[in-house]
């Protein structure tokens, strides 16, 4: 039994991969889905299961997480290592080759001054601040693939003990932006203090809405909103769909027939407000958000995985024809200083739990790659398929 629908093909396969493994059963999923959008992605997935696509595997040569991780891990080993002989050694991992000798140079230069390591003789040791990071419990932190939920205890004011919050959860939170539910009240967060496990808060002001999970998206890919979109415009019948979903599917397709087309979405107007359905993918949509925000004047855009929703004063569809023009122009494209601008805006997630370690260009670089898609939006402007990452 799958609650809701997951996010990608490989997903679904490896779950369902563990079901129907005794000689005369059949693999079997039943997906539980709560919500008109869960039904939709759940028949998505099912059906580019069934043609055979999954997700590609990508490297990515530049994983400066890992880097720092196989670093700390080596020097644990006998004395500690030496700095010439780990670049030997992971130089050749695929991982790491998009990574020069001078930016791991940098990058040694900077988890030294910063306390990471220490060098003895010539060998990097670990310093005090990965020790207190990551040595309780004999470095359990740093090695195992999986360890036990830890919990934060969130403070008010004055150390004030307000409940906890599990680490999935607090993951996601971000200093100055997220806010949450905790003991019927909402909670502004100040700072995550992720060596002693604590969450410093204030009163949310009125009128902010709590961000429940943080405000780390969870995108979906491009070809799994595309067979959704798919789902939508085509009168398939699926023959695995429970009576219930299959009356939510006949309604889903009822309410978007005067806007969708096939593969390329739709634009509904109104008064004050666009709705821009791409079904591109949550990091193109978050992509061509900030390219709206740079085109489109003072607009208040809100992009999710297939739809970019835009409001402002005097917005009409020939504003918005307009703004998709400026769109088409290579030139926004290719500047690098706007996107440079913009990576440094973005907000500072914890996607790794190496990351803190890391020098302030290298987060925004790994910021840059999580949330950003620029190839591919400008692709999906275009008309065209937008490059495999």
């Amino acid at each position: 039994l799958q609650a809701e629908a997951p996010s990608t093909v490989s997903s679904f396969l490896q779950r369902m991969g563990r079901t129907g493994r005794r000689a005369g059963q059949a693999a079997n999923t039943t997906f539980l889905c709560t919500t008109p959008e869960s039904v939709l992605q759940a028949i998505a997935i099912v059906e580019l299961a069934k043609r055979g696509w999954v997700e590609s595997v990508a490297v990515n040569p530049r994983n400066w997480p890992v880097l720092v991780h196989q670093l700390l891990a080596m020097s644990l080993a006998g004395d500690g290592v030496r700095p010439e002989a780990a670049w030997q050694h992971l130089s050749r991992v695929p991982d790491f080759t998009g990574i020069s000798r001078a930016e791991y140079d940098a990058l040694l230069a900077h988890l030294l001054a910063n306390d990471t390591f220490r060098d003895v003789g010539g060998l990097l040791v670990l310093g005090p601040t990965a020790e207190r990071r990551y040595g309780r419990r004999n470095f359990m932190e740093l090695f195992a693939v999986f360890t036990s939920p830890q919990t934060y205890t969130v403070e008010a004011g004055g150390g004030v003990p307000i409940g906890t919050l599990g680490q999935g959860f607090v993951d996601q939170l971000v200093d100055g932006v997220s806010s949450f539910l905790l003991g019927g009240r909402a909670w502004a967060v100040l700072r995550v203090q992720h060596d002693d496990r604590k969450i410093l808060v204030e009163p949310a002001p009125r009128g902010r809405q709590p961000t429940w999970g943080g405000v780390l998206p969870v995108f979906l890919g491009r070809e799994v909103c595309q067979a959704t979109l798919e789902v939508l415009t085509s009168d398939a019948d699926y023959a695995y769909l429970h009576t219930t979903a299959r009356t939510v599917l006949a309604a889903q397709r009822e309410l978007h027939a005067d806007v969708l087309a096939p593969s390329v979405g739709g634009i509904a107007y109104d008064a004050g407000e666009v709705r821009w359905w791409t079904f591109a993918g949550g990091r193109i949509n978050s992509t061509l958000r900030h390219a709206l925000l740079a085109v489109g004047g003072d607009w208040k855009v809100v992009p999710d995985n297939h739809l970019v929703r835009v409001r402002g004063e005097g917005l009409d569809q020939r504003a918005f024809e307009r703004a998709l023009a400026r769109l088409r122009a290579p030139g926004l494209w290719d500047d690098v200083a706007l996107w440079d601008t913009i990576a440094e805006g973005l907000p500072a997630y914890r996607l790794s739990k190496f990351q803190p370690l890391l020098p302030e260009g290298i987060q925004r670089e790994m910021l840059r790659a999580e949330l950003l898609d620029v190839a591919g939006a400008r692709a999906w402007v275009d008309g065209g398929r937008p490059p495999r990452a």
